[in-house]
């Protein structure tokens, strides 16, 4: 008997990045970012390796702080049972008689469970967003520890993690920073860092 069958596809999520279970302590999820950032560090491996590091630092981002990750997992939650339900196929057990003028059904069920499915993944996908533009002013603040990476906006680090530079003063388009720090844009401005040696910002990956 065909009781159906569920196929997830792949998804690469921050936890995969850090390389722990989503059932991780906050603990153990600072452990391992630290453990993926040495390993990802443009020092260490070059240019190569800057949008991993930029990728990584991402999930610290999201996975460091409770209210985001409770976000995130939740969001993960919902998407996985999307794909379970649209991966999901009705058992085959017999044949239904033969109908002598049947009614034409305009729509089936495979299309009604598709306009579900496409309501709930625009509402999700709108969440993100929303998320994402509600906590971009506290992405960077005076002194954060921050990662350059050229032509992207710095991204923020645990200070106590590897970092190229720290934030001295955040300014609009059209001011000029200070002496002695090095000017970096910003999302909405542009910000004034102090390096903490000298800095060769890495060219993203094309």
């Amino acid at each position: 008997m065909n009781h159906g069958s569920v196929v997830e596809p792949t998804v690469v999520t921050h936890y995969d990045l850090l390389g722990v279970e989503q059932t991780a302590s906050a603990t153990e999820v600072q452990q391992a970012y630290r453990r993926a950032a040495r390993e990802a560090h443009p020092d260490r491996h070059g240019e190569r390796s800057a949008p991993r590091m930029a990728d990584i630092n991402e999930a610290w981002r999201v996975l460091g702080n409770p209210d985001r990750r409770h976000d995130y997992d939740a969001m993960l939650d919902l998407t996985r049972s999307v794909i379970a339900a649209s991966s999901w196929a009705p058992p085959t057990t017999f044949s239904p008689p033969a109908v002598t003028n049947p009614v034409p059904r305009r729509f089936g069920w495979r299309f009604v469970l598709s306009m579900e499915l496409l309501a709930v993944t625009t509402v999700v996908a709108t969440a993100v967003l929303a998320s994402s533009a509600g906590s971009a002013t506290d992405r960077l603040r005076n002194g954060d520890c921050v990662v350059l990476v050229a032509e992207r906006p710095p991204a923020r680090v645990a200070c106590s993690t590897p970092h190229d530079a720290v934030v001295e003063r955040l300014i609009p388009f059209g001011q000029a920073c200070p002496e002695a720090t090095v000017p970096v844009r910003n999302r909405t401005g542009r910000a004034c860092v102090v390096p903490v040696q000298p800095v060769e910002l890495a060219a993203p990956s094309t």
